[in-house]
């Protein structure tokens, strides 16, 4: 099967609340997104802060924001200490995406 070749760096996305600092407390409602790419000694490539394009949909947030993660080819995931669905959590498991929970 085709896997899309992946970049030659860490793309790391921090999911942000509404005052932009502290980390989501409900994944599919994440108002910004962090994004950072980083090369493989650490040094940051770029970053760049973006609104969730789906925060004002009625229906199916948490698994669009899901596709748009996969499509940045996120590495890591930075949110607040929540509990993830458990599809979205095996999801992210299957790909070697890790979900990293920090208090904000």
């Amino acid at each position: 099967h085709y896997e899309p070749e992946h970049p030659p760096y860490k793309t790391v996305v921090r999911l942000l609340q509404e005052d932009q600092q502290s980390l989501t407390q409900e994944f599919g409602k994440t108002i910004w997104l962090d994004i950072s790419h980083i090369e493989e000694g650490g040094e940051l490539l770029s970053q760049e802060r973006v609104n969730n394009p789906f925060i004002y949909i009625d229906k199916g947030k948490a698994l669009r924001l899901v596709a748009f993660l996969l499509k940045q080819h996120t590495d890591e995931i930075i949110i607040g200490n929540i509990d993830l669905d458990g599809n979205i959590l095996e999801l992210f498991n299957a790909l070697n995406i890790t979900i990293t929970k920090e208090k904000s």
